[in-house]
């Protein structure tokens, strides 16, 4: 996504606003550190709000993972909950199949027992 910041490709726009967003948000700048951005300038995304001029220290790439070390508990929990309310889900309509297929008489008479 760095590399793609500032370049004139078709990704440009794409990258722009990803990077823009990441760095804005989690306070950091370029992958590793600023120093990604040195052919092309440091993008405003990346400067401090607080300080006008000065860059941001930490690289997004660091950030980004204590973020999601700090995060893992909720992460984990959504997902684990997702899977529940998924196999809660598969169990209702295997049930709700398996209730309308048993009473229904046509179906019962095809299976050869009596109603």
């Amino acid at each position: 996504m760095v590399r793609d910041y500032n370049n004139r490709g078709p990704q440009q726009r794409e990258a722009e606003t990803f990077m823009d967003l990441i760095q804005t948000h989690l306070f950091c700048c370029g992958a590793e550190s600023a120093n990604d951005y040195y052919i092309r300038g440091i993008p405003p995304s990346c400067l401090r709000p607080w300080q006008s001029g000065v860059s941001q220290v930490w690289g997004c790439k660091e950030v980004m993972k204590r973020w999601l070390k700090y995060n893992l508990d909720a992460i984990a929990g959504i997902g684990l909950f997702m899977c529940v309310l998924l196999v809660v889900g598969a169990v209702a309509a295997w049930m709700l199949r398996r209730s309308y297929y048993s009473s229904d008489p046509v179906t019962t008479v095809r299976q050869g027992r009596k109603l």
